[in-house]
């Protein structure tokens, strides 16, 4: 039997006899936007006050129990949000929302003076030393040897989240991300494929996928001529990269849509030449699948496998085939369900 856990942090570890005792009235869940700044939410949590909690300083883990001994991380948060309230016959409860330590870095740390950051500066470890900064002890990270081509300047005021964002985008980097126990993920973006997909759900009497299903297609206005340029007075010239969608098997290509359709990305700086042409053909590759999107639920009981940024999802249901997942959100009750909104792979 699924079961959840809502254990108190407090100084990296668990405190002893304080779990958090949730009230069987409510529906805690669990949603995750890969596109927002903070990507992980906790919401619906009504619970019984406990004295010893501090909210300043303790922090939330919600662990999903199943049959095995199975424990599955879904979430370290931070508590900013946890209001009381007294019923009629005197009952006091206590409701929190939660959010990912990325709430740490974009809202509760900023550069208190204005910080250089020299051209040849490694840029995996500058956002290494941001998020120590930021209080991010426990961090996967993949480190690159690219160096920041120009001087970057931020002013006092600045967001390290901010910071951080823009390095990574420099060297074609995901997204900032923290896993299901709060390590802070740092990696290249990919594509997704078939080999490499974390999710594989199956039809058929044992599929944990639920039969409801919709799908929205969107490509009229999808471009298929991908530009980036560059331009900063600390180069010599402007930089720029182009990458088209020639591939006949893509309805988007401009083969089959017989025009070019151009979107133009102007950038203040980038690492190399050759990282410049990766950020054209990734955004190409991008475009390739925002143009058909799936929503549809699994048992939470059963789909047990952690869930990271843009995971690959394999469906063998109706020639849906690869997917990559932007959203997610999962609600914490017996009988419980993921609901999911997925873009289509349509390249090889």
């Amino acid at each position: 039997m699924t079961r959840y856990e809502f254990q108190i942090i407090r100084n990296g570890v668990p405190l002893p006899g304080h779990d958090l005792q949730v009230l069987s009235n409510c529906s805690p869940a669990i949603s995750w936007s890969g596109s927002a700044e903070i990507k992980r939410t906790l919401s619906g949590v009504n619970c019984k006050p406990d004295p010893e909690i501090n909210w300043l300083t303790d922090e939330l883990q919600v662990w999903q129990n199943a049959a095995g001994g199975i424990k599955v991380p879904r979430g370290r948060f931070l508590v900013p949000t946890h209001p009381r309230s007294v019923d009629s016959d005197g009952t006091t409860t206590q409701s929190l929302t939660g959010y990912d330590y990325g709430y740490k870095v974009r809202n509760l740390s900023k550069l208190e003076v204005s910080e250089t950051l020299p051209a040849g500066t490694v840029v995996t470890e500058a956002v290494q030393a941001q998020l120590i900064a930021a209080g991010i002890a426990r961090m996967i990270l993949t480190s690159s040897s690219e160096t920041l081509l120009t001087d970057h300047v931020y002013e006092a005021g600045t967001t390290r989240y901010k910071i951080v964002q823009e390095l990574l985008g420099e060297i074609n980097y995901r997204d900032l991300w923290f896993d299901g126990i709060g390590n802070a993920v740092i990696e290249p973006w990919a594509p997704v494929t078939v080999d490499t997909a974390q999710h594989h759900y199956r039809s058929g009497q044992a599929s944990v996928m639920a039969t409801e299903m919709t799908e929205e297609e969107d490509t009229f206005d999808a471009a298929n001529v991908f530009i980036e340029i560059v331009s900063s007075a600390d180069l010599a010239a402007d930089m720029r990269a182009e990458s088209i969608n020639d591939n006949p098997q893509s309805a988007l290509s401009i083969i089959r849509r017989g025009i070019r359709i151009a979107e133009v990305e102007n950038l203040d700086s980038i690492t190399s030449q050759a990282a410049l042409q990766v950020r054209a053909d990734n955004r190409r590759i991008k475009s390739m699948m925002s143009a058909r999107t799936y929503e549809f639920y699994t048992g939470l009981m059963d789909d047990l496998t952690p869930r990271g940024l843009n995971d690959g999802i394999l469906i063998d249901r109706e020639n849906i085939g690869l997917l990559e997942e932007q959203d997610w959100t999962m609600t914490l009750v017996a009988g419980g369900m993921i609901k999911h909104t997925a873009k289509k792979v349509f390249f090889k």
